[in-house]
């Protein structure tokens, strides 16, 4: 339960989508934008595989998977980034699928991820129903180009889970970053950048 853990939680949030961009990448940069309705995480890393779209939808739908095995990879979209909804109860995910059939075929890709029911079942299996059929009907034919920031992480914080505050994560999560990302980025040298850009909110002064 996220609500209960939320003093934990908190300072984890980010932490948690780095680890996954710097996972699957060999270099990655990362730009988070906080504004005053929502918290932007966006990264320029590789595509996604269709299995990774499927395990934020379904975490750990993919955890028996052999090349996941094979790349050691710690986090990777798994029951990890359902801690991330300690900022907000739905999450809206853009990105890049690289088809695994046709060479060179890249699609753009939208869902939301809706947790607001967690602890309603036949709710949140019908969000889990909803982002699937978004992600298979949401898809445009595109070009992909390295480097662009395709991948996005939209928090909508307004719109928080029962039982946490509205923003009442950010303001921790953002202390922490501030205090530990330059021991952080010491330390993961995939991690090449990370921007934060206020667009004139309270969280910080700057």
């Amino acid at each position: 339960s996220i609500p209960e853990d939320v003093d934990k939680l908190q300072r984890r949030w980010f932490w948690e989508l780095l680890q996954n961009a710097s996972d699957y990448n060999d270099e990655v940069e990362v730009i988070v934008e906080l504004g005053h309705d929502k918290i932007v995480f966006r990264h320029n890393g590789r595509p996604f595989r269709p299995l990774d779209a499927e395990n934020l939808i379904a975490p750990d739908s993919g955890k028996d998977d052999a090349e996941s095995r094979s790349m050691d990879l710690i986090g990777q979209f798994g029951t990890g980034f359902i801690s991330t909804h300690v900022l907000a109860s739905r999450i809206t995910v853009n990105g890049i699928l690289k088809s695994e059939e046709v060479e060179d075929l890249y699609s753009s890709f939208q869902f939301d991820l809706d947790r607001s029911g967690f602890t309603d079942k036949q709710r949140l299996k019908k969000a889990i129903s909803s982002s699937s059929l978004q992600l298979s009907d949401n898809t445009k034919e595109v070009q992909f180009v390295e480097g662009e920031f395709n991948t996005a992480f939209t928090y909508h914080i307004e719109e928080a889970l029962p039982g946490i505050g509205r923003g009442q994560a950010v303001q921790p999560g953002l202390e922490y970053v501030f205090d530990m990302l330059p021991y952080t980025l010491a330390f993961m040298p995939k991690v090449k950048k990370v921007t934060i850009l206020n667009h004139d909110t309270s969280y910080v002064s700057y």
